[in-house]
C-alpha cells in the first residue's frame, strides 16, 4: 500500500511531541530514528520553461534530476552538470531533454527546501508495530538573498502488510486529536504557492479587451499590458542574464511605437508626438545590444554545429568586447533620468482618464478603429506580396516584412475584440509567412555581418570557417525565399478570416 499522507495547515510547523500525543490512548510510539537533513535546489527559467512543460529539474545533494508531471525521473545527471547556459552542460541526456525547451534562456534556482525527518515505529495496544510514521520538516526559502522562509510539517503514515485498517484508524486519530487532514502533498507546487509565484511567462501579454471598449480607454488597457512586459524585463536587460530579456523587452518596445504610429488620432496629438520620438530614442539605444546578441548566438550555435570554435575564437572575443561596452552603455541608458521620467510620465497618461489625453476618434470603437487598419495592412501585404517574384530585391522583402509586423501587432493586441477563432487563425496564417521572412532576413543580417567582418584581416583557418558559413547563410536565405512564396499563396487564399475580422469597417 502507497504511503498515506497527512499534514497540518502550511506554515504552522508543530513539535514532535503533540503530533505523538495525539496517537493516545489506542496507539503509541517504539524505535525512533533520525534521518540526515536534505537540500533541494529547484531550478527554472524566467519565463517557467520548464513548469509549463509539468517538468521540474531539482538538484539534491550531487545529483540533478529532471522530472515528469507524473514525478517520474525523465534524465538524470551530476549536480556540476547544471549551469546557467545550456551550451556550457556535459553531453548527456539531462542536455539532451532541456535542449528543445531551454535555449537561449538562462537557468537560474528560484527556490530551495531544507528537509529533515524522523520515524517511529507505531504500536498498537498489543504492542505490535502496524505502521511507520514519519515526520518531515521543510523549511522554504527564495533561492535570493532576503527571501522569505516558509515552514512546514508532513507526516506520514506508511502500513505494515495487513495493518490497513489500523492505519485508517491511525489517520482519524490523527485528524481528530491534532488537527492533521489527509493531503496529496507536491513539493514544487507547496513551494510556488508559499512563495505566491504564478509560473506563467511574463513577456506574455495579459489582456482581454471587452468588445465595446472606447478606443481612448481601451488603446490605454493595450498600452500599460505592454508596459508590464518591459518593465518585467528591465531588471533582466540591464543585469544582461540572458539574451531573451532584451528581446522581450524590445518586442513591447516595438509593439507601442507600432502601435502609436498606427492608431492615430485616439491620444491628443501632442503626446502621441513626444511619446513616439521617445520610444524611437529608446529603440534606438537598444539596437546595438541586440544585433551583438543575435550573432554571438549564431557563432555559438555554428560551434555546437561542428563548425571548430577556435576558428574564429579571435572573432568572437572581439564581439564580446563590443557586446560588454554596448551592455554598459544600455544599463546607463536604462538607469537615466531621461528613461525614469519617460516610463513615469507614459504610465501617468496611461492611468489618467481617457478625456485628459485624447484625439477626435478616442470615442470611437477600439474595435472599429483597429478593423479599418487590419483591412488596409491586409490589403497591402496582399498587394506587394502578389508583386513580389523569385528574383525580388531582399529590401522588397524586408519592407513586406514590416507591414507582416505592423499587422501582427494589431492582431496580438486586440484579444477579445473580434470573433477569437478567426483572430487566432488569421495569425496563424500570418505567421507562417513572417516566419519564412524572418528567416530569410536573418540570413542576410548575418552575411552583410559576416562579409564585413571577413575583410578585417583574420587567420586562413578562420576565413575558411568565415566562408563556409557565408555558403551555408546564402543557402539558407534561398530556401527561406522560396518557402515564403508558398507560405504566401496559403495565405492569400485563405482570407476569410481577415473578412470576418473587418466586416463592416473596410472604409
Amino acid at each position: 500500500m502507497e504511503p498515506r499522507e497527512i499534514t497540518l495547515r502550511v506554515d504552522s510547523p508543530q513539535p514532535s511531541e503533540s503530533i505523538l500525543a495525539g496517537l493516545a490512548p489506542d496507539f503509541q510510539v517504539g524505535q525512533h530514528e533520525i534521518a540526515g537533513e536534505r537540500t533541494s535546489h529547484y531550478w527554472d527559467t524566467f519565463d517557467w520553461r520548464l513548469r509549463r512543460h509539468s517538468l521540474e529539474l531539482v538538484v539534491q545533494g550531487g545529483a540533478a534530476v529532471l522530472s515528469g508531471s507524473n514525478g517520474e525521473p525523465m534524465a538524470e545527471g551530476r549536480a556540476q552538470d547544471v549551469q546557467p547556459f545550456l551550451h556550457t552542460f556535459p553531453e548527456g541526456e539531462l542536455k539532451e531533454q532541456l535542449l528543445p525547451l531551454i535555449p537561449p534562456r538562462r537557468l537560474m534556482p528560484f527556490a530551495q527546501i531544507l528537509e529533515g525527518r524522523e520515524s517511529w515505529r507505531v504500536l498498537d495496544r498489543r504492542r505490535k508495530t502496524v505502521a511507520r510514521l514519519q515526520i518531515e520538516r521543510r523549511v522554504l526559502t527564495r533561492a535570493q538573498p532576503g527571501g522569505a522562509r516558509h515552514d512546514h510539517t508532513l507526516v506520514r503514515l506508511t502500513p505494515l502488510r495487513g495493518y490497513g485498517e489500523e492505519v485508517s484508524k491511525i489517520e482519524r486519530t490523527l485528524a481528530r486529536n491534532a488537527a492533521l487532514e489527509a493531503t496529496a502533498f507536491h513539493p514544487l507546487s507547496w513551494a510556488l504557492s508559499q512563495l505566491q509565484i504564478e509560473a506563467c511567462d511574463p513577456s506574455e501579454l495579459r489582456l482581454l479587451l471587452d468588445p465595446t471598449v472606447q478606443a481612448g480607454a481601451g488603446l490605454r488597457q493595450i498600452f500599460k499590458a505592454l508596459l508590464d512586459v518591459m518593465e518585467a524585463n528591465e531588471a533582466g536587460t540591464k543585469a544582461d542574464l540572458d539574451p531573451e530579456h532584451l528581446h522581450d523587452f524590445r518586442v513591447a518596445l516595438r509593439r507601442t511605437r507600432s502601435l502609436l504610429s498606427q492608431v492615430k488620432g485616439v491620444l491628443a496629438k501632442d503626446d502621441s508626438k513626444r511619446f513616439r520620438t521617445e520610444f524611437s530614442w529608446l529603440g534606438d539605444r537598444t539596437g546595438t545590444v541586440r544585433d551583438l546578441d543575435v550573432f554571438l548566438l549564431f557563432l555559438q550555435n555554428e560551434a555546437g554545429r561542428g563548425v571548430r570554435a577556435a576558428s574564429f575564437g579571435d572573432l568572437q572575443r572581439r564581439l564580446a568586447r563590443e557586446k560588454k561596452r554596448a551592455q554598459a552603455a544600455l544599463a546607463e541608458e536604462l538607469d537615466s533620468a531621461r528613461y525614469r521620467e519617460l516610463k513615469g510620465d507614459w504610465r501617468a497618461l496611461l492611468e489618467s482618464p481617457p478625456e485628459k489625453s485624447s484625439g477626435p476618434r478616442a470615442s470611437q470603437p477600439l474595435r472599429e478603429v483597429l478593423a479599418r487598419r487590419i483591412h488596409k495592412l491586409h490589403k497591402k501585404i496582399l498587394k506587394r506580396g502578389a508583386k513580389a517574384g523569385p528574383k525580388s530585391p531582399a529590401k522588397e522583402l524586408h519592407a513586406l516584412r514590416l507591414l507582416g509586423k505592423k499587422l501582427r501587432y494589431l492582431l496580438d493586441g486586440s484579444p477579445g475584440l473580434f470573433p477569437e477563432e478567426a483572430r487566432l487563425r488569421a495569425i496563424k496564417s500570418l505567421k507562417r509567412i513572417q516566419n519564412h521572412l524572418g528567416d530569410f532576413n536573418d540570413c542576410e543580417v548575418q552575411r552583410a555581418w559576416i562579409e564585413r567582418l571577413a575583410g578585417r584581416g583574420h587567420d586562413p583557418e578562420a576565413l575558411l570557417s568565415l566562408g563556409a558559413i557565408l555558403e551555408r547563410l546564402r543557402t539558407g536565405a534561398e530556401e527561406s525565399r522560396a518557402a515564403f512564396f508558398k507560405s504566401f499563396e496559403r495565405f492569400a487564399h485563405s482570407a476569410e478570416d481577415f473578412r470576418v475580422l473587418t466586416r463592416g469597417d473596410k472604409r
